[in-house]
């Protein structure tokens, strides 16, 4: 064996921390022998030089050479420059050392089943389509989805996964170390880009692992079975060819916890509102937005017409959501930062309809099957859009300059303000269309003047 494959392998084993089971060679079921060495023979022994030291992290580490991390993993571009400059060269040496190594069969049998999902929402619920089709499949089987810590929250409302395994992205090697306690019979990586998710799966103890091959990625070397991922379906499609790879004829959908629906929002107003979610999220997110004038517009419109204005978003949108209610002016409430993830999903849930920008939002209201306005800028329609009847997507076509984003980050240098070329009355015209008929809009206005008390009181409370 080579050294490079020694010090990967050591790396690995010897990061165990204080009190967990050693592994042993034995149990590294796809990794070539590595000879014994002070670090895998005991979790507290020295590690071989030149290794990166596992218990400080990988952040102490980077400091001690003057580069800092950021401390959140989504948009983390020091994250994003490691996975690439690093992650590459390292599992094309994986992959070459492991090139004897015979690709396992599909098993028959599984009990227990890993979803690795180190995207955020809209990615992690998509993904989540097919842990009903793998229970059809291995009846009986439990199905495990290993998030990064920046995505807990969604695994409060996801439907078909059974159990829950936290990794900390930021520390890769801790993140390892954590996949390597819950051994499993499949391991199905859903990242459809990112190399640490197959590097993870190159070191989890799984009978069977399925991955991506994406073009120009260079990530698929180390699976035992993979599914192309293309740019000319939508993702959902992607996600189920991960599960044909298991001889699965996968028909699931996007489901959400159905006690969500449920959940008191007391602050929510009792007469008919609208949704405004105008905040995207990930890297160079602003060109996924739109303006602030035009939701101001928007949102007058709609007042006009006899409907309230709930705004929501995540707590970094509280300050910009609150700005865009006192545009809007009355008869307007802020969600943002005040409501929790399910709280946000029975208030969408109960809306007579939502105006989203493309994010996990938008991917949440469609899988309520609620009315919903898509504005789409850079990101295409075809890979990316809302999957639900009730919808109308708006935005620039390919010929118009927009919808060109297949993984999310193939912006130009001079990338142009695609979301600008949505007009107001456009969708306005839709939320009409939408609600199906202008009555419904005079009913609704019907019941604003004997509600008035309750508005004024909403839209003066500390929430707002």
């Amino acid at each position: 064996m080579s050294e490079a494959a020694v010090r990967v392998r050591t790396a690995i084993e010897g990061g165990q921390t204080p009190g967990a089971p050693t592994l042993s060679p034995a149990a590294l079921r796809d990794l070539p022998a590595c000879p014994p060495t002070a670090a895998n023979v005991a979790p507290t022994a020295k590690r071989s030089p030149g290794l990166i030291p596992l218990q400080g992290g990988l952040r102490n580490e980077l400091a001690k050479i003057g580069i800092e991390m950021p401390k959140g993993e989504r948009g983390n571009r020091v994250l994003r420059n490691l996975d690439k400059w690093v992650g590459v060269p390292l599992l094309l040496l994986l992959g070459l050392l492991s090139q004897s190594r015979v690709r396992r069969k599909c098993p028959e049998k599984a009990t227990r089943i890993g979803l690795l999902m180190l995207g955020v929402i809209g990615d992690s619920l998509l993904a989540s389509a097919i842990a009903d089709d793998l229970k059809q499949r291995y009846p009986g089987a439990v199905v495990i989805g290993f998030m990064t810590d920046a995505n807990r929250a969604t695994s409060e409302i996801l439907s078909g996964i059974d159990e829950y395994i936290f990794l900390s992205i930021a520390d890769p090697f801790e993140a390892m170390r954590t996949v390597r306690k819950h051994p499993l019979d499949i391991l199905i990586d859903c990242s459809q880009w990112a190399r640490i998710g197959a590097l993870l799966s190159f070191v989890a103890r799984s009978k069977f692992k399925v991955g991506f091959k994406t073009p120009r990625q260079y990530r698929h070397f180390l699976y035992d079975a993979c599914a192309v991922h293309r740019g000319d379906q939508h993702e959902l499609e992607n996600f189920r060819d991960l599960a044909r790879c298991l001889a699965i004829n996968p028909t699931g959908t996007p489901k959400l916890r159905a006690e969500l629906k449920d959940i008191p929002v007391p602050q929510l107003p009792q007469t008919p509102y609208i949704v405004f979610h105008p905040w995207a999220s990930g890297y160079r997110h602003e060109l996924r937005e739109w303006s602030l004038d035009k939701w101001t517009e928007l949102g007058r419109a709609v007042i006009r017409e006899g409907y309230y204005v709930v705004v929501s978003g995540g707590p970094s949108d509280r300050e910009q959501s609150l700005n865009l209610a006192a545009s809007i002016g009355v008869r307007t409430l802020v969600l943002a930062g005040d409501a929790s993830l399910p709280q946000t999903i029975a208030a969408l849930a109960r809306a007579a309809a939502v105006v989203a920008v493309n994010t996990g939002t938008m991917h949440l209201v469609a899988a309520l099957d609620i009315p919903l306005v898509a504005l789409h800028g850079p990101t295409d329609p075809a890979r990316w859009g809302p999957l639900s009847s009730r919808v109308d997507v708006l935005g620039p076509g390919k010929g118009e300059g927009g919808a060109y984003l297949n993984l999310g980050f193939e912006y130009p240098p001079a990338a142009p303000d695609c979301m600008s070329k949505i007009a107001t009355t456009d969708v306005l015209a839709s939320l009409r269309k939408l609600l199906s008929n202008v009555d419904k809009f005079d009913a609704a206005r019907g019941q604003v003047a004997g509600a008035s008390i309750v508005q004024n009181v909403l839209h003066d409370s500390p929430s707002h």
